[in-house]
């Protein structure tokens, strides 16, 4: 079984293209789930005091924790995470970076089928050029980007696309969740907000995402739309 857990960043947006440049979509491939848990929680545990000090009520409840949210850390907590986690090969990294400028205004007339989509188009083309595997995906989704009503969608497009037309999977389940329970979706959340961080500032972050080409984390980069007919 493939273990891929998806979040995103930026804004889906024709309209406001200048303040909303990009949106992107993280597509983390855990390769070790209980290393990987066991390593975020390592650097959670050890940095508590320094993630309390910045007052997020996203990732705190009073003083109880709740989650780790890469738009609330500072610059230098982003890096040592990133590089904590880099340690280990225990995951791996797809992104979809959409150019929101290029985008056909009907596309975004329903975000969610945007969405679904995108996923369905980027999956099927790193399965096919062996850039994640063939084979069973277990797909675990923050709950907040899609509404109740099109979840069971991406799951019957996914298995009618990638498993009866091109025999790329042979079996896939779709779920959602919401990310505070559940740490993989965090992490995903923190990896999408890392690139679009760097996106935004491509020579503050470059150094780090260089190091995660070099180890083979970052796989691929899915940039939109210009592979929209691959």
């Amino acid at each position: 079984m493939e273990y891929l857990f998806i979040d995103e960043s930026g804004t889906m947006t024709n309209i406001y293209c200048e303040q909303f440049p990009y949106f992107i979509i993280c597509l983390l491939h855990v390769k070790d789930l209980r290393k990987l848990k066991t390593i975020t929680k390592q650097f959670i545990s050890r940095n508590l005091n320094t993630l309390k000090s910045l007052g997020s009520k996203k990732m705190f409840r009073g003083d109880k924790f709740i989650e780790i949210k890469g738009s609330e850390l500072s610059y230098n907590l982003k890096i040592e995470f990133a590089e904590h986690l880099c340690k280990y090969d225990v995951f791996d990294i797809v992104y979809i970076d959409i150019e929101n400028k290029d985008i056909d205004k009907k596309l975004y007339k329903n975000k969610a089928r945007a969405f679904n989509y995108l996923v369905d188009l980027c999956l099927g083309f790193v399965i096919k050029n062996d850039i994640f595997p063939k084979g069973d995906y277990s797909i675990q989704i923050d709950e907040r980007n899609i509404k109740t009503n099109a979840r069971k969608t991406l799951e019957d497009y996914l298995t009618m696309e990638l498993g009866f037309k091109q025999n790329y999977i042979n079996e896939v389940t779709v779920k959602y969740f919401d990310s505070s329970n559940n740490i993989y979706i965090q992490l995903s959340d923190f990896f999408s907000n890392l690139y679009y961080s760097y996106k935004r500032n491509n020579e503050k972050y470059n150094s780090i995402f260089e190091k995660m080409k070099n180890k083979g984390i970052v796989k691929y980069i899915f940039k939109f739309p210009m592979h929209k007919d691959k």
